[in-house]
Formats: C-alpha cells, sequence, structure tokens
C-alpha cells in the first residue's frame, strides 16, 4: 500500500508521521474509517497527530489575525488539519523566549516571530524543545508541540531532539514545579507507535532511567511529571493508578492497544466532568462497544472545543453509527452547524438516517437536513 499516494489526490494534506510509511502499511484495519485514507491514517495513529495542509487558500492569514491567544489556538481547519503557515506562524511565537501573554495578546517580540510563515525548520525545533526542557519556553498554547515537530520534520528527527533535551534533564525535575517541563511528552506514546521498535525503545530506556533515578532519589508519588513518564513506559500501570484515585482520562487508556476489553472497561468506569471529551482512538481501539457508548453519552461532552473535536475526528470513522451521532448533534450540540456539515458532505451515508427520522424528537433537523440535501443535489443537474 502506498500511504503517501493515498493522502495526496484527495486533500493537500501532508505529515512526518507518515516517514515510516511501511510499518504503517502493515497495520492497516481496512473498513474501519470511512475512507481509505482514514484507514491509513487510523493505522498511523490518528487522531494523535498533525495533518498539515498547503495551499493559498488556506494559509492566506497574517500575523494580525492571530494576535491574539484564543485566536491562535483555534486555528483548526473544517476537517481537523492545520494550515501549514499559519500553524508555522503560531508555533513560532509559542517558541519565542520572551513571548509570555500580555492581557490575552502575544508581546511584540512573539509577533515579530509569526511574521514568519516558512515551514518549521529542524534547527528551529531543535532549539524550541531544548529551551522547553530547560525551562524557559512558553508552549502553553500548543501542549502537543512534539506532535507538531514530528509534522514537520519526521518522528526519527523529532525524537533524536526530544532524546538529548532528556539527556540534559534532571530525574529531580519530576518533582514540583519543574514537572511542568516534561509536558513535552505530550503526544509522544503515538508517536513511539509510528517508529522503527529500536527507536522507540531508545526512548523508553531513557525514560525509565529518569523515572528509576527519581524513585531511588526520593518519593516521586504523586508527581504530575513521574504519572506523564509512567504513562509512555507502562502506560497500564499509570491508568491502573489514576483510575484508583478516581480521575481519568479514557484516550490515555488507549495506548494500551493490545486489550480492548481493558480500555472499554476504563471507558465505561470513567466519571463525567467538565473537561470530558471523546477519543476516536478509544472507538479506534475497541471498536463498536465504544461507539455505542458515545452515541449513547455523547452529551458528557460539554466544552464547545471538544464538541467540535468529536465531530472532526468521528467524521472519519465509517461504522453506521456516525450518521445517528451527527444528527443527534446537528439537533442539540453547540456544534449544531458544523454536524449539519457531516450530512451534506456525505449524502449517501446520512439520507437513509434523516428520512429514518422524519417523525420523532429528531424530526425538525431530519427535515432541514433533507430540505438541504435536496437544494444541494438540484443545483447540481
Amino acid at each position: 500500500m502506498q500511504i503517501r499516494s493515498i493522502l495526496v489526490p484527495t486533500r493537500a494534506h501532508h505529515s512526518g508521521a507518515l516517514e515510516h510509511a511501511p510499518k504503517i502499511a502493515g497495520q492497516v484495519r481496512q473498513g474501519f474509517g470511512a475512507t481509505e485514507e482514514d484507514d491509513v491514517l487510523f493505522a498511523a495513529g490518528f487522531p494523535a497527530l498533525w495533518l498539515l495542509t498547503s495551499g493559498d487558500a488556506v494559509d492566506e492569514l497574517e500575523p494580525e489575525a492571530l494576535a491574539t491567544v484564543e485566536a491562535a489556538s483555534v486555528r483548526q481547519l473544517p476537517d481537523g488539519s492545520y494550515a501549514e503557515r499559519v500553524a508555522a506562524r503560531t508555533q513560532r511565537a509559542a517558541w519565542c523566549l520572551n513571548s509570555n501573554l500580555h492581557n490575552g495578546t502575544w508581546h511584540a517580540d512573539a509577533m515579530a516571530a509569526m511574521a514568519n510563515a516558512e515551514p518549521l525548520t529542524a534547527e528551529e525545533v531543535r532549539t524550541a524543545v531544548l529551551e522547553r526542557a530547560a525551562g524557559r519556553c512558553y508552549l502553553g498554547v500548543f501542549p502537543n508541540s512534539m506532535l507538531l515537530a514530528e509534522a514537520y520534520i519526521g518522528a526519527s528527527a523529532a525524537l533524536d531532539i526530544l532524546l538529548e533535551a532528556l539527556r540534559a534533564m534532571q530525574p529531580s525535575q519530576l518533582n514540583g514545579f519543574d514537572s511542568f517541563r516534561f509536558q513535552l511528552l505530550y503526544g509522544l506514546v503515538p508517536i513511539l507507535k509510528r517508529v522503527p521498535p529500536d527507536v522507540a525503545a531508545k526512548v523508553k530506556a531513557e525514560l525509565s532511567n529518569i523515572l528509576a533515578e527519581a524513585g531511588r532519589a526520593g518519593t516521586i508519588e504523586g508527581s504530575s511529571g513521574a504519572d506523564l513518564v509512567r504513562t509512555v513506559v507502562e502506560p497500564r500501570v499509570a491508568v491502573e493508578s489514576a483510575m484508583s484515585e478516581g480521575a481519568i482520562d479514557p484516550s490515555v487508556a488507549a495506548a494500551v492497544e493490545d486489550d480492548p476489553d481493558f480500555v472499554l472497561k476504563v471507558l465505561r468506569e470513567s466519571k463525567p466532568h467538565k473537561f470530558t471529551s471523546a477519543s476516536a482512538r478509544v472507538a479506534y481501539v475497541v471498536g463498536e462497544p465504544a461507539l455505542e457508548y458515545y452515541l449513547s453519552n455523547w452529551k458528557n461532552v460539554k466544552l464547545p472545543a471538544h464538541q467540535t473535536k468529536l465531530v472532526q475526528d468521528f467524521a472519519r470513522i465509517g461504522s453506521p453509527l456516525i450518521p445517528q451521532l451527527m444528527l443527534e448533534m446537528a439537533a442539540s450540540s453547540k456544534v449544531k452547524a458544523l454536524a449539519a456539515d457531516w450530512f451534506l458532505a456525505n449524502p449517501e451515508r446520512g439520507r437513509a438516517t434523516l428520512e429514518e427520522h422524519k417523525s420523532g424528537p429528531l424530526a425538525k433537523a431530519a427535515s432541514g437536513l433533507l430540505k438541504k440535501l435536496d437544494k444541494a443535489q438540484k443545483s447540481k443537474k
């Protein structure tokens, strides 16, 4: 299977996350995704990867349009990908050494850094990661910066830089305020699954050494830094520990890919809270039982940003449950328009569900969408 040839013809998507295409090709589960492209992306670890989209139409935003932190943070395209030049601009601002915030806006030095829209270079990534490891770099807007680094320069190069950073960090930094440096590890688990085993083993060995040394030096229980390290080197232990404390994000459990029943158990036992989200990765690992759970419980996802991601990510799943999920969200979510757009983009998949609900509690939303589909179909004739 030619991974890159699947992605390029349909969209201008590209990503260094697909660097090791032969390994990904051997893991493709055909039919889970809505398209052949989506099958590839889920095999590669989607949604824990960054897709970059090129082209003038999506890269036209200038720094002035990104001047507030909120604007810079939400610049994903409707399909969940990132405009390549916009992402480069905003990441340079976040990596700028003196880019602390002022009333929700970037300081002048960050705005100056944002003027450069060229693709990020390996040297820029290296400098930023090492500065972050040293505690001198602001990354609050993009906590998953390793995923972005991977997208621009490839997984192997990004991990080489991370190893260099880890070797300069001290086990004692797992405790207290310094533990925030280990936020670099966000997104690392799926990256390690995309690279050759020997590359992943080097990173895990380095992290295991840091964890062991910290343990010998004193207690690391309750350390957020240690929890992040455990999530990478022993994910099942980390998940079970979080469950025992009553605080677990089920998406973390998706790292235990060899035990779908365990992941489903975590999902069902997790308690909803205001930051609850839905994980397409959990759905991929578990299959239909997880999709049934999300269909019944999507209203537990409260934040508009999390509902947006739910629609974007689950739109790539080919299950017959997806049209029902999209209709319910088009009727009563905080992202009604985005969910409704799914039917316009997928009329063949969605029409039967809309016809089925022309009466009943979803009738108003279903009838309105059917009218839109009919109008769109007539305009094509």
